[in-house]
């Protein structure tokens, strides 16, 4: 144990704790159903490098999305704690609790989560 505190507070505290203990089922809140219209969600065009180029790609605020949004790619989706790339020939829907499912444009989402679950390459 490194004591560089010592010259400046001249005490050491060792302690070492265990907690066990049950908490109650997290609840999940469903956000609306919105429709395949994503316009309000769009914050702008924003130049970026992509795929060896500049382009002019869609910019969306993720807290604006609701269940059942798709958004195709390129496009970028933010919200406050990350930023997520859509890449070119693939969308993100939003499903009921706000999650972003991302899936090849040439697969449904039902068809890409049936081959994850089934671990088909």
């Amino acid at each position: 144990m490194v004591l560089s505190h010592l010259p400046r507070y001249p005490f050491s505290l060792r302690t070492r704790d265990l907690a066990i203990g049950t908490t109650d089922a997290p609840s999940f809140k469903s956000i609306d159903l919105g429709t395949s219209d994503i316009t309000s969600a769009k914050k702008d065009q924003r130049k970026v490098w992509f795929d060896n180029s500049e382009t002019s790609i869609s910019v969306y605020d993720g807290d604006k999305l609701l269940a059942g949004n798709i958004v195709s790619g390129p496009s970028i989706i933010e919200v406050p704690t990350t930023t997520i790339l859509i890449k070119n020939n693939w969308q993100l829907e939003v499903d009921k609790l706000g999650s972003y499912l991302l899936h090849p444009k040439s697969s449904s989402l039902s068809d890409t989560l049936e081959k994850l679950l089934n671990k088909e390459n």
